[in-house]
């Protein structure tokens, strides 16, 4: 458990501390129009530029700065009611709404939690676009490689799980050397 913790706390926020992506031009997604990744590749592509921008720039900001930041530009690409469904398993087929929004509050809030503290801690990533792809369910799968070349550490993979909403694509899961957020809320909650 300890260690699922300390991986998501280490990787999710790799994103925001990382060099600026490579142009739009290079990306693999922006070669194959037809598999209908474009739209969600460019989604997460803006929130990372997003984030790399304002970690370079707030060098020294307070947690509510952080906060602030995330609550607009990052966390509105998060579907938090999909995760905390699948992280309730069985137990939200009999939740009520209340205990559903209940989960879905807490799950955002321990998130968003984890994102502060890595991005107050964490400088110096570069980031590497994987090909991205479409599983069976139509869920877009987006994968990047985060390497930290001050540190040294080995690279990171990081996935994330895209579906397609009626107010467009939201992140449901992020995947971090295999260990999935949904999966780490899911035995907190059990």
């Amino acid at each position: 458990m300890k260690r699922w913790m300390m991986l998501l706390v280490v990787t999710l926020p790799l994103i925001a501390t990382a060099a600026p992506p490579r142009q739009t031009a290079d990306l693999p997604h922006q070669r194959s129009s037809e598999n209908g990744v474009q739209e969600p590749a460019r989604i997460l592509r803006d929130a990372v530029t997003a984030l790399t921008s304002f970690s370079h720039e707030a060098k020294g900001h307070d947690e509510a700065a952080l906060r602030r930041f995330l609550g607009q530009q990052v966390l509105p690409i998060f579907d938090f009611e999909r995760m905390a469904y699948w992280a309730m398993g069985r137990a939200a087929r009999t939740a009520t709404p209340q205990q559903q929004q209940e989960i879905t509050i807490r799950i955002r809030e321990e998130f968003t939690q984890m994102l502060v503290t890595r991005l107050q801690q964490f400088k110096g990533e570069h980031i590497e676009y994987l090909k991205p792809r479409k599983n069976r369910n139509g869920n877009v799968i987006l994968a990047l490689r985060a390497v930290d070349r001050q540190q040294q550490r080995p690279p990171i993979t990081l996935l994330f799980k895209l579906h397609q909403r009626h107010d467009g694509w939201k992140i449901f899961d992020v995947v971090a050397n295999g260990y999935s957020v949904i999966n780490y809320f899911r035995q907190q909650l059990g």
